[in-house]
């Protein structure tokens, strides 16, 4: 459905939230269908970040998503105004407001959520200033200079330095909260060896929550500051009993909220499910191995998936999830990482690590490169071998979550190229480890 504003109007029953790192604003109004004339009540979301510039002028980013206020039968739920303004408004000296557009930067699809980007002027910023969107009567007065100072990244852009390499889990598919955390332990324990420092962790109420607090190396993992939970209900994600769409929200939101965080940090962002794993045929191949020496000035480093599943496990029927309990060992997380070798196919829709400050919207593989981007894209095809794949390439589990089935998918025999990786890690409680891994 395309949708376009005309006859535009909004409530007064805006409110603020804060999702602890970054201000979330929400805008109620109608926006209309051009396809079929109706009206529809949305709320709109918009998380707003700035950074400082050296010169002293503040770059503004923001995500921006929908939702609707009542559900229509038969409708999609985040019905979506085909041009989205999103202003930022100074006054003069005679109280006179002159607005400012924010650009909207490139997207895949157009449900959202959708980026916006501006630079205001040092001598704008000195002042309060207006946030609208569309041609709703309502606002919120921004304080650019407060908000920068409450970055928890600092204020100041990071224009050199080491990167921080993060990844983003959007959703946890276990029902078990108790697995779900041992899941990510693994998960974890297995990209830091890979040169990763940081994961956001993406959840619904607070079983999950209390399961990460509860696992030994997980809740050391959020004592170090290397995991950070982020509540998708504080981030305004509803759930729809009966509405149906390609959209995913929960995943879509994460993966952006993930990215504005990090933008202006100087960060890469993996992108992520919990069954799919970064990996590399050489033992002392790291992230920054690949974006130094396998690719360098690269901003957008899109894979295939190498699709594996579980040696020993049982052949149909029972989820891997089962022998992954059952042989999963707190001490050392990626123990259990050994079984997982036979490779069974192999996938070209690709995952993708990306510099958050050279991207657009992110969906739900790949974000939208900046004109000044430069992407490299890697296939994984055994068949037609390429030497970029020993550098790096992703493992997809494809029955960690689901019963097993019998059938030539699961029943190739032979077993992928890529050798086991060896390496010291240092332990979470201070031991040397000899982490082995099968991938």
């Amino acid at each position: 459905m395309v949708l376009l504003v005309s006859g535009v109007t909004a409530g007064a029953s805006a409110q603020s939230h804060r999702d602890g790192l970054i201000p979330l604003f929400t805008f109620h109004g109608t926006v209309t269908s051009s396809s079929e004339a109706e009206q529809a009540e949305i709320l709109l979301h918009v998380l707003f970040k700035t950074k400082r510039r050296p010169d002293g002028a503040f770059m503004v980013r923001t995500v921006s998503y929908a939702e609707r206020s009542e559900l229509q039968e038969g409708r999609r739920f985040a019905p979506i105004p085909d041009q989205l303004t999103i202003a930022l408004e100074h006054s003069d000296d005679e109280g006179k407001w002159f607005p400012t557009y924010l650009q909207m930067l490139g997207m895949l699809q157009g449900e959202g959520p959708f980026v916006h980007e501006i630079t205001i002027p040092a001598q704008h910023a000195t002042q309060e200033m207006r946030l609208r969107v569309l041609d709703w009567p309502i606002y919120y007065t921004v304080d650019l200079s407060a908000v920068t100072e409450d970055n928890p990244h600092g204020p100041a852009t990071a224009a050199s330095g080491a990167f921080t390499n993060a990844v983003v889990i959007g959703d946890m598919r276990t029902k078990n909260a108790t697995t779900g955390a041992q899941v990510l332990a693994t998960h974890m324990a297995h990209h830091f060896s890979l040169g990763f420092d940081l994961y956001m962790l993406y959840v619904r109420g607070s079983d999950l929550s209390r399961a990460v607090a509860a696992n030994p190396i997980t809740a050391k993992y959020v004592e170090q500051g290397k995991l950070r939970v982020v509540s998708l209900d504080a981030l305004q994600v509803p759930l729809y009993d009966n509405a149906q769409s390609a959209y995913d929200p929960t995943k879509l939101v994460a993966y952006n909220h993930a990215a504005l965080s990090l933008w202006g940090k100087r960060a890469r962002l993996a992108v992520l499910d919990s069954d799919e794993m970064w990996s590399a045929k050489e033992a002392a191949s790291t992230i920054d191995t690949w974006f130094d020496t396998c690719f360098p000035g690269c901003d957008v480093l899109s894979v295939g998936r190498v699709e594996v599943v579980c040696d020993n496990c049982v052949k149909n029927g029972v989820s891997e999830l089962e022998y992954f309990e059952q042989h999963w060992d707190a001490t050392e997380p990626t123990e259990v990482l050994r079984n997982f070798t036979k490779v069974v196919s192999f996938h070209k829709d690709p995952k993708s690590i990306f510099d958050a400050d050279k991207v657009g919207q992110v969906w739900l593989h790949v974000p939208f490169p900046l004109a000044d981007s430069k992407v490299v894209n890697v296939q994984v095809n055994e068949a037609r071998f390429d030497s970029l794949q020993d550098c790096v390439f992703v493992v997809h589990f494809p029955n960690l979550f689901g019963q097993r089935i019998d059938n030539t998918f699961t029943s190739v025999d032979r077993h992928h190229w890529v050798a086991n990786r060896h390496r010291k890690n240092t332990g979470l409680f201070g031991n040397m480890l000899e982490i082995t891994t099968g991938l």
